[in-house]
């Protein structure tokens, strides 16, 4: 039978962090990570990468995708190099399935990052 007298108690996860006064934290540089345009991949494709993988909104997607195919290439998203490398890889690993049974080359999206 559980102790009637025990009230709820709000408990909220605690983050220290020990900094020497010799040692500076410092912010993690911005990487950029770019989408370069191709003639391998369609509109619709990148478009559906770029929501699934960099949670851009459909908006969003459709104008970056005008770009990268109208200016050669767009920045899709900045975070710092280990997850910009992360997104990188997302990006890299997705297929268009139906252009792959259609007979198109199964390449990946050209992607790079640049840090700022």
């Amino acid at each position: 039978m559980p102790n009637e007298n025990l009230q709820p108690i709000e408990v909220k996860p605690r983050v220290l962090i020990a900094v020497d006064e010799q040692h500076e934290v410092k912010p993690l540089k911005p990487h950029k990570v770019i989408v370069w345009n191709d003639n391998e991949h369609s509109d619709i494709f990148v478009v559906e990468v770029l929501m699934k993988v960099c949670g851009k909104n459909e908006q969003e997607a459709i104008k970056l995708t005008a770009e990268i195919h109208t200016k050669g290439k767009a920045v899709v998203f900045v975070t710092h190099k280990e997850h910009a490398e992360f997104k990188r890889d997302q990006i890299t690993t997705f297929r268009d399935e139906y252009a792959i049974q259609a007979g198109a080359p199964n390449i990946a999206l050209n992607v790079t990052l640049e840090s700022e």
